[in-house]
């Protein structure tokens, strides 16, 4: 797609026809400068496009500015169209400009543009009784997908926590439970944290093989714990490949993977991570060359592995383990912390109180927490056999013997 600034009299007829403005000569006269202050400073959309979004200008003449011009832009170029990685990071990139323009009422566009159907506006108003502005986050996330809301992807849902992160009035759980009380969906939502692997199935360039990778690690059961690892390892990769001016994997030889080695171990002020720490992201990413590689364009036919410096990294790790403290926190005062925070947590349902007790029992005890961190809540949140109208945490056998642990009680 080739994108060029659509012409001022199409925006006009916009405003007209789409959102049938009573008074159009004025409103095009206000937003007629800001829009060609937009057009003087940014001759074509791919040098807009090249700001990130949070750092666009916003161009005003008195109390108007270019944001309409933007929404009809995208709206009439098909900015967002498609099912590729593509457009989805248009749509990220879109949804991001607008929740980062300040306070602004955009609850009138989606019904008129036709995204959003009376009834489904009417609903969720009533859900906004309280003014909390749900309709207009709403909103103005239909405008950033651009697209109806019963044609919402999982990663369209997803765009909610990077339009309003931390949110708790309007989040992806949020609208997932808009979602299955419209019939778009079949169950409720539930509260999920953004990973960093989420940002790695979003780039540009790899979302796809990053996807795929993520696929596969749970079709192999993986558990999320490591699958949140894998994601972080990965990031890490991404990001040393962007610095690096690489279009994909491929042509990574024996010296490329030195520079890889020196960049996970290091922070970014120079100083060494542990050989633990630096081993767990390195094995992540040898696993993820092992299973691309010869399957997918993507990656080097041949991996020229430093095969003998890993294998000493290893070493270190494991010396660096059998010398501490085995799995316990690594810092005596962590569980006192811990505590303190999650007495601070204010709990929103029935769940989370459960939740919330679970983990306060966690910080007052000297626990492992690798294995904490690989119990799956749909394994272990579940009725007590005494008492099956309650829910509490307690651990399959079958969980048990994935960890090799014989017995535990949580209640």
């Amino acid at each position: 797609m080739t994108l060029e600034w659509t012409p001022l009299s199409e925006f006009r007829k916009f405003l007209k026809n789409t959102l049938r403005l009573n008074h159009v000569n004025q409103v095009f006269s206000s937003i007629k400068n800001p829009v060609l202050q937009l057009f003087t400073t940014f001759p074509a959309p791919d040098n807009w496009l090249a700001v990130p979004p949070e750092e666009r200008p916003t161009f005003r003449h008195r109390d108007s500015r270019d944001l309409w011009y933007v929404i009809f832009w995208a709206w009439h170029t098909g900015f967002c169209k498609g099912n590729d990685v593509v457009a989805q990071y248009r749509r990220n990139d879109l949804v991001c400009y607008l929740s980062t323009r300040g306070r602004v009422n955009l609850s009138d566009f989606p019904v008129k543009m036709g995204l959003l159907k009376n009834s489904e506006a009417e609903h969720i108003r009533k859900k906004d009784s309280n003014r909390i502005g749900l309709f207009n986050k709403l909103s103005i996330h239909l405008l950033g997908v651009m697209k109806p809301l019963g044609d919402f992807t999982e990663e369209d849902i997803a765009l909610a926590d990077v339009m309003r992160p931390n949110d708790k009035r309007y989040n992806a759980k949020c609208l997932k439970d808009i979602l299955f009380e419209l019939g778009y969906s079949d169950e409720p939502g539930r509260r999920r944290q953004r990973i960093l692997f989420d940002d790695c199935c979003e780039h540009p360039k790899w979302g796809d093989i990053a996807r795929e990778f993520r696929e596969h690690l749970k079709r192999s059961n993986s558990l999320d714990y490591y699958i949140r690892k894998a994601g972080s390892a990965l990031h890490k990769f991404f990001k040393w490949l962007d610095q690096h001016g690489e279009s994909d994997a491929s042509s990574l030889e024996y010296e490329d993977f030195l520079d890889l080695f020196d960049y996970i171990s290091k922070n970014n002020d120079g100083e060494e991570f542990s050989a633990k720490y630096t081993g767990n992201n390195l094995l992540h990413i040898k696993l993820f060359f092992d299973w691309g590689k010869g399957s997918h364009t993507f990656f080097p036919t041949y991996v020229d592995w430093p095969s003998d410096l890993y294998s000493g990294i290893h070493r270190e790790a494991q010396e660096e383990t059998y010398s501490g403290d085995g799995l316990a926190f690594d810092d005596p005062n962590f569980p006192m912390l811990m505590k303190e925070a999650i007495e601070n947590y204010h709990p929103e349902d029935d769940v989370e109180v459960l939740c919330r007790a679970f983990w306060l029992i966690i910080a007052s005890s000297p626990v492992r927490k690798t294995y904490l961190l690989n119990l799956q809540a749909e394994e272990c949140m579940l009725p007590l056999p005494n008492a099956p109208s309650a829910v509490g945490y307690t651990a399959h056998i079958q969980v048990l013997r994935k960890l090799n642990i014989v017995t535990a009680n949580f209640l």
